[in-house]
C-alpha cells in the first residue's frame, strides 16, 4: 500500500506509563500506519494502536490532543 515507511522511535518522559513509542508513517508522512507502545497499560495502549492506524496524522492529533494524563 505504501511505498516506503518513515519510522520513528520516541523515548517518553518518566511520568508516562509507556517507556517508548515506535511509530510508522506513510512515505508522505501524512498517515499513521503503525503505532507500538513499549511498557504501560497493555489493553489501553493496544486500543490506541488499533484506533490510530490508517488515520491521517492530523486526525490523530485532533483525536488525542485534549486527552489529559492522570
Amino acid at each position: 500500500m505504501f511505498e516506503k515507511l518513515k519510522n520513528y522511535h520516541y523515548e517518553t518522559a518518566p511520568e508516562v506509563c509507556s517507556s517508548a513509542i515506535d511509530l510508522s508513517l506513510s512515505d508522505d508522512g501524512k498517515t499513521v500506519v503503525k503505532v507500538k507502545f513499549q511498557g504501560g497499560c497493555s489493553g489501553s495502549l493496544a486500543a490506541v494502536s488499533v484506533l490510530t492506524a490508517g488515520k491521517s496524522t492530523d486526525e490523530v492529533i485532533e483525536l488525542l490532543e485534549n486527552v489529559k494524563l492522570a
